[in-house]
């Protein structure tokens, strides 16, 4: 399947775990913020992460995505507007949802002093599956809402430079999969279901 848009929303309990539903089925929204687009305009991200987000520089990305090298392939993530920002984990292991690394957040660049967006690239081998992982959250309210996490596996080829973005629209989210070019190209791709709840990634 080629670039199937997928995806939860999940409200998280006093402890911090998931109350889950199916995979693009919402659980429907009751606080005083109403629906999924006025949560998403109130969108709040804080601490070590976002600073980091919010430093680095559009500039570097771009030499690290331009080194990639013959053998490899490059990963730029992206968090889109409609999902403002996006937490993201890639692995390289063989294995199904295992060994995935924290890479950081994506911040789209709705925000003044997030221009321009802040993505992520990273340099993956070529030939073998490349595994993202991604997911949204949001505080305020009194509510915890979340969407993801979600994941999904590509090979890249030699040489190339794909471009990996975290949507979030109709109280769903997903991962959109293309070449990073001029004309972009969907890459095929798969989703996985992976046992790990959100509370277990945090």
């Amino acid at each position: 399947m080629v670039n199937s848009f997928d995806g939860e929303i999940c409200l998280l309990g006093e402890r911090g775990m998931p109350i889950r539903n199916d995979v693009g089925r919402a659980i429907p929204v009751t606080s005083s913020f109403g629906r999924w687009a006025t949560i998403g305009a109130v969108f709040l991200v804080s601490g070590c992460a976002a600073i980091e987000a919010r430093n680095r520089s559009a500039t570097e990305v771009d030499r690290r995505e331009a080194s990639v090298a013959s053998d490899g392939a490059a990963v730029r993530l992206r968090a889109t507007e409609s999902a403002r920002a996006a937490f993201f984990e890639v692995s390289t292991h063989a294995t199904p949802c295992k060994d995935f690394k924290d890479v950081g957040m994506a911040l789209s660049g709705w925000a003044e002093d997030e221009k321009p967006p802040k993505d992520i690239v990273e340099l993956v081998p070529a030939g073998a599956p490349v595994q993202v992982r991604a997911f949204w959250r949001s505080f305020g309210g009194g509510m915890k809402l979340t969407c993801g996490p979600v994941v999904r596996q590509f090979t890249p080829k030699a040489g190339m430079k794909y471009m990996v973005r975290f949507d979030a629209q109709n109280q769903r989210c997903g991962l959109i999969i293309t070449e990073n070019s001029p004309t972009p190209e969907p890459v095929p791709s798969k989703s996985l279901v992976c046992s790990a709840t959100l509370g277990e990634i945090l």
